[in-house]
């Protein structure tokens, strides 16, 4: 039964994002193939160097002429396999079916820096999976991480360095870890302002460009900082203030599609907080990979459509927290059944 439920919201999921690829995303959005249209600009001028979008670019010119949109294809598909390698639970199926929408119309429907990416996260899906010791799975994720940064995206190694620190956040000493948490946080009073424009001055280099475009090509969530960023203080109003527009633009533009970006935004943060929390398995890696993702977007996504895709990349990792959270919920459910004296059969007092 479970097996035929899993089937169907696989076939489902598959068939929408093939429909997507053929040309169905501008129904959904106008802008989330401006990246792709990009990055052929760029290839086609021969600018393969400076930038991750030049990094792809060089990527593009790799492929032979016309295989990009199957290269794309496959890569999807198998995200997609992926997403429901480990379903047992109907309810684990229905909500990946769910969450994986988002990713195939704005991550995985167009060639672009999020189509390597997925490579790069399938090989840290299969390592989180595996039966290796913890300390491997590390050492191998921080490798891979490290990688994709130098060739693509250096905030990359912030989210390695921030998975590391969760890591001796759930380790070790309480005490000691009180101490070292003081510690970076006194720390920050003596960053470099230069260090807080580049962590969020992005978003109003981003957005500053974009909001001068034709209206049809603005995102409509995009915003700008509300003060410089250029103290400590300053770069806590930012994010939190990033926080608020990210995940709760709903309350300010009701809506279908912020409704829709801020239950995907609540399947995120839930599960994988409660992936972190785990103790050994492999949720709370993935959890703990998961929470330093969403730490760290928040320093500089310019509008809720770039913050749900770059989230959907992250989907196999989470996929990992959903199925162990069904999984142990019905765990759970049966041992309290089973614990539960059978007082209905007992003989009545006398």
């Amino acid at each position: 039964m479970v097996a035929r439920y899993r089937d169907i919201f696989i076939l489902f999921s598959a068939l929408f994002y093939v429909a997507i690829i053929a040309g169905g995303q501008s129904t959904f959005s106008a802008t989330a193939s401006l990246d792709s249209q990009a990055i052929e600009r760029l290839a086609q001028d021969g600018e393969t160097s400076g930038g991750s979008y030049a990094a792809m670019a060089a990527v593009y010119l790799m492929i032979p002429a016309g295989l990009h949109k199957l290269v794309t294809l496959l890569i999807g598909l198998a995200c997609i396999g992926a997403y429901f390698w480990q379903v047992r639970r109907r309810e684990a199926a229905l909500s990946i079916a769910f969450l994986s929408l988002a990713p195939s119309i704005l991550t995985l429907a167009t060639f672009q820096k999020d189509t390597v990416l997925a490579l790069f996260v399938l090989s840290v899906f299969a390592i989180l999976l595996s039966r290796w010791p913890n300390l491997y799975k590390i050492l191998a994720i921080l490798a891979i991480y490290a990688l994709y940064a130098s060739l693509f995206r250096n905030y990359y190694f912030i989210i390695a360095v921030f998975f590391v620190m969760l890591m001796v956040l759930r380790r070790g000493n309480r005490v000691a870890l009180f101490y070292g948490l003081l510690l970076f946080a006194v720390s920050f009073v003596f960053v470099p302002p230069d260090v807080y424009e580049t962590l969020q001055g992005s978003r109003d280099v981003v957005n500053t460009f974009r909001l001068n475009r034709p209206a049809w090509q603005q995102p409509r969530t995009a915003f700008l900082n509300p003060v410089p960023p250029d103290s400590l203080w300053n770069f806590a109003v930012n994010y939190v203030y990033a926080m608020f527009r990210l995940n709760l633009y709903v309350l300010v533009s009701p809506g279908a599609k912020e409704l829709f970006l801020l239950l995907n935004a609540v399947f995120y943060i839930g599960f994988f907080s409660w992936g972190y929390m785990r103790r050994t398995d492999a949720a709370m890696l993935a959890g703990a990979l998961g929470v330093a993702h969403l730490l760290v977007l928040h320093f500089f996504e310019p509008d809720n459509g770039s913050y749900v895709r770059h989230l959907g990349s992250t989907l196999p990792y989470l996929t990992i927290c959903i199925n162990a959270y069904f999984a142990n919920r019905r765990l759970n459910l049966f041992q309290s059944l089973r614990s539960t004296p059978d007082e209905m059969t007992a003989d009545p007092p006398r």
